[in-house]
């Protein structure tokens, strides 16, 4: 009876601590099943999606700052959800001008509405599930972030983004 509950203790141990070292989970199909918290990391640039207190948006070298955590919280247009920021507590929005900063949040906003494709990988604006006929968050260069019609041939990943999970 001992060797079999010291069996079940040790297996018991083996996988708790499995689990306790296992890496962040990536997002698998759509917004809704995307972890609540992530970064958002640039597939060209291999950086991350940041923000600052002004309401600038930018990408940057991942540090795991607060700043470059986003939060997926239900009020977004269409099939959108809102990315808010983690320190700011502002939401993601974009313009008709293409330009990209956070606003304070807002439900059933189409400019904050937000959807991740992860089949393209993409983050489409104005909360749109089509990924060829939506507007794509793109980064613009090794710090710039605007919102385009179309994939540049030249640039595909540019419009791509891996999210990872952060937890908090």
């Amino acid at each position: 009876m001992k060797s079999k509950l010291a069996v079940l203790t040790l297996a018991a141990t083996t996988i708790a601590g499995a689990v306790a070292l296992a890496p962040p989970v990536q997002a698998s199909s759509s917004s809704s099943s995307l972890a609540q918290i992530a970064n958002f990391i640039n597939k060209a640039y291999d950086r991350c999606l940041d923000s600052n207190a002004n309401g600038a948006v930018y990408i940057q070298a991942c540090n795991g700052g607060l700043y470059q955590k986003w939060e997926w919280v239900h009020g977004g247009a269409h099939s959108g959800k809102m990315l808010k920021n983690r320190a700011t507590r502002r939401c993601l929005a974009f313009a008709d001008s293409g330009g990209v900063s956070t606003k304070p949040c807002s439900s059933n906003n189409f400019y904050q509405s937000w959807y991740y494709h992860s089949g393209t990988f993409r983050l489409l604006a104005g909360g749109y599930t089509d990924p060829v006929n939506s507007l794509k968050l793109q980064a613009t260069s090794t710090v710039g972030v605007r919102v385009i019609p179309d994939t540049p041939p030249a640039a595909p990943d540019s419009t791509k983004w891996d999210v990872l999970a952060t937890g908090s």
